[in-house]
């Protein structure tokens, strides 16, 4: 019989390779023997016909540098492969210096690192394409180091697709969710790197409208919308890097009593003006009184009201910059909790109260604070992105793991909030505001709104998808876009007071 190998340990020799430590039962980190000091690489051990398929992805894709990104290795570089008498196949693959991440890790990347990355791994879908493969990737499939791109381990299985898929259907295009099996391989290449590239962005808030020109044919559903090719896809003004300054706030605002509440308790507003420089500068503030409280309307009308005054103070100010107006909002908020307090009041628990979302824009900037479950969205063509987090019931359960979402969204308290303008026990002199603060850049808006609109616009009853679909259907008509989102909810029930603040950047 023969002698079982001794396994491999830090120190030991193979195939010109040094032993540097065991990763997992059948791979290892090495050094080369002899050779430029500091190259590390990965020794792999596996069945012959899984490792020559690695070795034909990745001479298929390439290891030479991104002539876009100017640095680092796509893929791994094939530095020895064979097979061992005594172990059986093996690969050795180079692995780049640095502390790379993980791209799960990374999210809402500025545009100045998110081109770059598109460009690499739509290089990769070039490459890909041209060997008639199908590039499987996703964000846990890919590290980031500043703008470098690495992929460890790629897959790009042949086309026609001979076998089942092993893929996240998340980032996959609509063909080959259709269980196609002959597909075109660039147009799908290239959505799975743009599927790929926006779990980074998110909705790209404060890009250059070019990147979501680009992002936008790129994930078309018809493959012919797609870029024909990836000079195509890179021709656009490089992808969004230059944010031009926004010039004009374009805005609207209205609310509605609904169909079931005889008073509306929800306020709000926006307001407009031009700093000293000509940047302009806008307030938009939504109020939802607390049903439970007495005159719950008077809270909401004196919160919007010390934040419109605080604010209109101040604009004119040569340095009202956004730290002052991020402190001017606290102090007025802090303000509006002791006007909502000294109302009257029989007890705690009649006692008026208030939610309160306020943000001031100052050309592209924006800070905003916010107390309760009014919200702010930051909006593009891609999508909503959520600047505030409900201070609520169904978010305690939910962050304290207490409750899955689904479950908590159908408790009987999920309409409780854990944060208000008003009397408590104990007293409080700040209500609990929390803050946020954004980049927009032209095209991008501001939605404010109580959950009177927005509760008709999440599921089951609806989709945060026709919000964006409406703002932009509308173009520069703010107006019309938030009577047609209002005039939905009322049409889906409108079973709570309903006020809604639009903010168009241009």
């Amino acid at each position: 019989a023969l002698t079982p190998l001794a396994p491999l340990e830090p120190g030991d020799r193979f195939t010109g390779f040094e032993i540097v430590a065991r990763t997992a039962a059948q791979s290892f980190t090495v050094r080369p023997e002899a050779g430029e000091a500091g190259i590390t690489g990965m020794l792999v051990f596996g069945a012959s016909e899984q490792l020559a398929d690695n070795s034909a992805v990745l001479k298929a894709l390439g290891t030479s540098l991104s002539p876009d990104a100017g640095q680092g290795s796509l893929v791994p570089a094939i530095l020895a492969e064979g097979t061992d008498p005594a172990r059986g196949a093996y690969l050795v693959l180079g692995i780049p210096q640095g502390e790379w991440l993980s791209a799960l890790d990374r999210h809402d990347i500025p545009a100045d690192q998110a081109v770059p990355v598109l460009q690499s791994l739509l290089l990769l879908a070039e490459r890909a394409a041209a060997a008639d493969r199908l590039l499987l990737i996703s964000p846990a499939a890919v590290m980031l180091l500043g703008t470098a791109v690495f992929v460890p381990r790629p897959a790009a299985p042949p086309l026609p697709l001979s076998g089942p898929l092993l893929a996240d259907p998340a980032y996959l295009p609509p063909e080959l969710l259709a269980d196609e099996r002959e597909v075109a391989a660039w147009p799908a290449n290239a959505q799975i790197v743009a599927l790929t590239v926006r779990a980074l962005t998110g909705n790209a808030l404060g890009y250059a409208p070019a990147w979501h020109s680009l992002m936008l044919r790129l994930l078309a559903a018809d493959p012919a919308a797609r870029p024909v090719s990836r000079a195509d896809a890179l021709a656009l003004p490089a992808a969004g890097t230059t944010v031009p300054a926004v010039m004009m706030h374009r805005t609207a605002f209205r609310t509605d009593i609904g169909h079931h509440h005889p008073v509306n308790q929800d306020a709000g507003g926006v307001w407009t003006w031009h700093r000293w420089d000509g940047t302009p500068v806008t307030l938009a503030v939504v109020a939802d009184g607390v049903s439970a409280g007495s005159h719950s309307e008077d809270a909401a009308a004196l919160a919007v009201e010390a934040i419109r005054s605080g604010i209109e103070q101040h604009w004119a100010d040569r340095d009202f910059t956004l730290q002052r107006a991020e402190d001017v909002l606290l102090e007025s908020g802090i303000l509006a909790q002791e006007q909502v307090c000294a109302l009257p009041m029989e007890s705690t628990e009649d006692a008026s109260a208030t939610t309160l979302v306020a943000v001031c824009l100052i050309g592209n900037s924006a800070t905003g604070i916010w107390c309760g479950d009014s919200r702010a969205y930051g909006v593009t063509p891609e999508g909503m992105r959520p600047l505030t987090k409900d201070h609520s019931w169904v978010n305690i359960m939910v962050d304290s793991g207490q409750m899955p979402l689904a479950q908590a969204k159908a408790d009987r308290r999920a309409h409780v909030i854990a944060r208000w303008l008003g009397c408590s026990e104990p007293p409080r002199i700040d209500p609990g505001f929390d803050r946020f603060r954004c980049e927009l850049a032209a095209g991008d808006r501001l939605l404010l709104c109580s959950d009177g609109l927005y509760m008709y616009f999440d599921a089951p009853a609806g989709s945060e998808l026709e919000l964006v679909e409406t703002i932009y259907r509308f173009g520069d008509d703010a107006a019309g876009a938030v009577e047609s989102m209002v005039t939905t909810a009322l049409e889906r029930g409108g079973f709570d007071n309903i006020t809604t603040v639009l903010v168009e950047t241009s």
